[in-house]
Order: structure tokens, then sequence, then C-alpha cells
């Protein structure tokens, strides 16, 4: 099964592959703004197109190991200061900025992969669409 994977352009960093993919996500939306207002005749519509919205990537799912929680904190900070490339699990390629993390810890029975560790993490994550590279969205051009 492929992977998602962070990928630090600069090579600051070396590639990350997420150990377990997301669960469920967003429909990715592309959106032109187009104001529409009447005319002093009442006649006729004035369109006036705006900057296009910005298209975000959310995923949420869950993170079972403490280092895995810790890694992506990681890549949400070098977002800070700069973009990296996404690839998701079905191979769409992004350029991004994690624009957040929200990691939840969760108490459970037993973890199965960090036995330690009496919790699981549930998250969401939010990635603001630079450039599409390839994929499904190839060609759509993005603010």
């Amino acid at each position: 099964m492929a992977r998602n994977r962070f990928k630090d352009p600069a090579g600051r960093r070396a590639s990350y592959d997420w150990a377990v993919n997301h669960n469920e996500e967003d429909a990715t939306s592309f959106k032109h703004n187009i104001e529409t207002t009447p005319s002093t005749s009442g006649r006729t519509l004035i369109r006036q197109q705006g900057a296009d919205s910005p298209a975000i990537l959310k995923y949420s799912g869950t993170i079972l190991r403490h280092e895995q929680v810790e890694e992506m904190g990681e890549w949400f900070d070098l977002c800070y200061g700069q973009t990296i490339e996404f690839r998701d699990c079905s191979g769409d390629e992004y350029e991004v900025f994690i624009t957040a993390w929200d990691p939840k810890k969760e108490r459970v029975v037993a973890n199965p992969r960090d036995s330690g560790r009496p919790w699981i993490w549930r998250y969401s994550i939010e990635m603001q669409v630079i450039e599409v590279k390839a994929g499904v969205h190839e060609g759509i051009v993005v603010p």
C-alpha cells in the first residue's frame, strides 16, 4: 500500500512516509470568487472577479505511536518558514504549507503498536496548496 509522504524540497530533512495513512479526507475545493452586483439601471448584472480562494487539503485519522506524533509536529514546525511537498496515498502531489495540526490523545484499553502507552491519538491536519504538482488536480492554477 502506498503511503502519504512529506518531503523537504530544501533537503534539510529526510522524506517521511506516514506510518498509517489518513482515515478520512474532506473534499478539495478550488473556488473562483466572483461578486455580482446589479447595475444602476437594474437590468443587468455586473460581475467582478477577485482572487481565488486557496485550496485546502483536510485529513483526519489515527496515530498509534508517539514517535509519529512528534514527527508530524516537526513537519508542522518546518512549515513556519517554508513549503514542503506532500504526496498522498493515491499518488497526487502538492506543494503545501501545513496550516493546522491538531493531535488529541485518547485513552484506550491497549495500544496494539505501543504497549507502553495506554492511549492513541486522533488527529486532523490541514494543508494549504501552493502548487498542484501531479495527479487528479494537475493543471489547476492555485493562487
